[in-house]
Order: C-alpha cells, then sequence, then structure tokens
C-alpha cells in the first residue's frame, strides 16, 4: 500500500493549496492474460480481460482469477495489441499492478456447475509490466525493476540479472512464470541464474 501526493490549483485559499493525500492499494503479480473483450457503456467504449495471476509456491502454482477493466489510453493498446494472440489461444504472461480491488459474487450459466456461485475479484489494470507471448518478451515497461535498470530482455547486452521463464504446460494446468534472481525452472529444476554484465571501462565478470 502507497501513499500519494496530490496539490491541488492554486484559488487563493490557504485551504486550496493545501496537500491532500491517499492510501492507494495496488496488487502487483504476474498471470495470464484471457478474454479480451470491449464493452459498450455509458462513458463510451472500454476494455476489459481476465487475468489468471499465480500464486502460491513455484513448484505447485495455483490461480487468482481478477476481473478487470483496463484504465489508461497506453495500458489499453497494449492489451489490445494482445487479443489476436488471446484470441488464438497462445499463452499471453504479463506482469501487472492492479488498482480499486473489490469482491463480487458471479452464477457460472453453463457446465455440471451451472447455476452455483462463485466469488470474482475485480479490479483496474492501471500498468502493464511486460508482456510474453509464448516464449518472446515483446513488451518490457522503463524502468520495470527500478533496481536494477531493465529496459528490455533478451538482449546480449542487458543491464538486469532479472530473467523471465514459463514453462510450456498449458495455463490450465500449473504453469510457472518468475521474475529472477529468484528461482526459476529449467526442465524440473530450479536454480538461480546471474547474467555475464559487460560494461564500458570495466571488466568483465561472472556472478555465481
Amino acid at each position: 500500500m502507497t501513499a500519494t501526493t496530490t496539490t491541488p490549483a492554486s484559488t487563493g485559499s490557504a485551504s486550496a493549496s493545501q496537500k491532500k493525500e491517499f492510501f492507494n492499494l495496488n496488487v502487483n503479480g504476474i498471470g495470464y492474460l484471457s478474454s479480451i473483450r470491449r464493452v459498450q457503456g455509458g462513458n463510451g467504449e472500454f476494455t476489459c480481460a481476465v487475468i489468471n495471476a499465480l500464486t502460491g509456491p513455484t513448484d505447485n502454482a495455483s490461480y487468482t482469477r481478477f476481473d478487470v477493466t483496463i484504465a489508461g489510453a497506453e495500458t489499453t493498446k497494449l492489451i489490445n495489441r494482445c487479443q489476436k494472440a488471446v484470441d488464438e489461444e497462445e499463452k499471453v504472461l504479463i506482469g501487472f499492478v492492479l488498482s480499486g480491488l473489490k469482491a463480487d459474487v458471479f452464477t457460472l450459466q453453463t457446465g455440471d456447475h451451472a447455476g452455483e456461485s462463485r466469488p470474482s475479484l475485480k479490479a483496474r489494470l492501471i500498468k502493464v509490466e511486460f508482456i510474453k507471448k509464448g516464449q518472446d518478451v515483446v513488451y518490457q515497461a522503463p524502468q520495470c525493476f527500478p533496481d536494477a535498470g531493465i529496459r528490455f530482455i533478451g538482449s546480449e547486452r542487458v543491464r538486469s540479472e532479472f530473467v523471465l521463464s514459463v514453462t510450456d504446460t498449458p495455463p490450465e494446468h500449473t504453469p510457472v512464470g518468475v521474475l529472477l534472481s529468484t528461482p526459476f525452472l529449467r526442465g524440473n529444476h530450479y536454480v538461480r541464474t546471474r547474467r555475464q554484465q559487460s560494461h564500458p571501462g570495466r571488466s568483465s565478470r561472472s556472478g555465481p
């Protein structure tokens, strides 16, 4: 949870110059994107989607489902670019930041459990940190990891020890996608990795 400060426009009054602070409850994670759709509302068209977020131990991950409304023009553009891949049932893994989390209940309409109620978590998707289609990272937000200074992944010269990895297991089962330098899946084993880094004027070194 973070606190932000908003300064109102000056109107000459003492109250207008006071800073107003808010507590923001945000959710960060990674998950699989699905059900991208455009909805017509009272204020025009907007984009919705489902994120099945990975949670729990990396060797036995489970899902938490979020029904999200996309906020902001840039975030909407990024999600809409994933429409074709999602419609073709390609695995699309994203790093996300959600806000405005609230609980709801929906009723299953089809299948063996039709008529049963299920909990639903709804939120606003306010930021996409990365997009990975299949095994390819196709988008990386600038300064996604401020301490590491990542701008992109996949280059020989990368200013980070972070690497994205995801299994070939279909999302309906137990996929694993993690950000290094935490353990990641290679075959059936979790290992730690440090990439060799090269800097002008400094000797290259390899980590353990």
